[in-house]
């Protein structure tokens, strides 16, 4: 479900318990408002028809979140990876996670920054099931060069369909930051960078992912905008791909 429409039915959920003696006009329309975002977002037409409303900055951050969630279920070998709202908090030391794994697109479009902040016992976990190994057998190399390859294939994927519709972006490597470098790097973000986190987990174990974005042309990127929505529902559709993974 859309994390809009989850948010609006856990608030009927908690005026409802909290007023059990009474069905108020609040909670009436509460109700009404999150079953219809629930029918919408679940109604493929419908949910199509919302994307397209959305405005330029949010229909991308919702596509960054969707094919993160593909390149991570793919990387692992998984399909359970769920999507989930972050509140953006960080650690009293400036981190979300022990680590941050983090690429950069750039072009005449505007600049795209992927960051993966993750714990070393999540990359273990994750880096072994993909391997098909004990948890034990992973080095903290291995598991750190996983979630370097995770951002590499993220951006590479984002990279490709940009370029097939004639957008064209530079890459840079992935690099391995300290996890506490948030906080300096939140600092150092322009005052036209939008910013935005989700939560990617396997209902055991979970990294955050964050994105930062400066739109330069916004008419090229919405141009663009039905191919990206078609390719995610392409992607969800497709089955996973069987091939060894490459590390970089």
């Amino acid at each position: 479900m859309n994390i809009g429409a989850c948010d609006v039915l856990r608030e009927a959920n908690e005026f409802t318990n909290s007023n059990s003696g009474s069905r108020s006009r609040r909670f009436t329309s509460c109700t009404r408002t999150a079953r219809s975002l629930e029918y919408w977002v679940r109604t493929d037409s419908l949910r199509d028809e919302y994307r397209k409303q959305m405005n330029l900055n949010d229909f991308l951050f919702w596509y960054l979140s969707e094919t993160s969630r593909i390149r991570l279920a793919k990387h692992c070998r998984d399909d359970h990876f769920q999507i989930s709202s972050w509140d953006g908090s960080l650690r009293d030391d400036g981190s979300v996670s022990d680590k941050i794994s983090s690429i950069m697109l750039w072009g005449a479009p505007g600049r795209i920054v992927l960051k993966s902040h993750f714990d070393l016992a999540t990359a273990k976990q994750w880096a072994a099931r993909s391997a098909g190994k004990l948890v034990d057998e992973i080095q903290e190399t291995f598991a750190v060069d996983f979630m370097r390859e995770f951002s590499n294939l993220h951006a590479g994927s984002l990279r490709g369909q940009l370029e097939a519709h004639g957008l064209l972006f530079g890459i840079s490597l992935p690099f391995i930051m300290a996890g506490n470098s948030e906080r300096t790097l939140r600092e150092l973000a322009g005052a036209k960078t939008a910013t935005r986190g989700w939560v990617l987990t396997d209902g055991s174990h979970q990294i955050v992912c964050t994105a930062e974005l400066e739109i330069a042309d916004s008419k090229r990127l919405e141009r663009v905008r039905g191919a990206l929505q078609t390719a995610v529902a392409g992607e969800t559709a497709a089955p996973a791909d069987d091939g060894e993974i490459q590390f970089l």
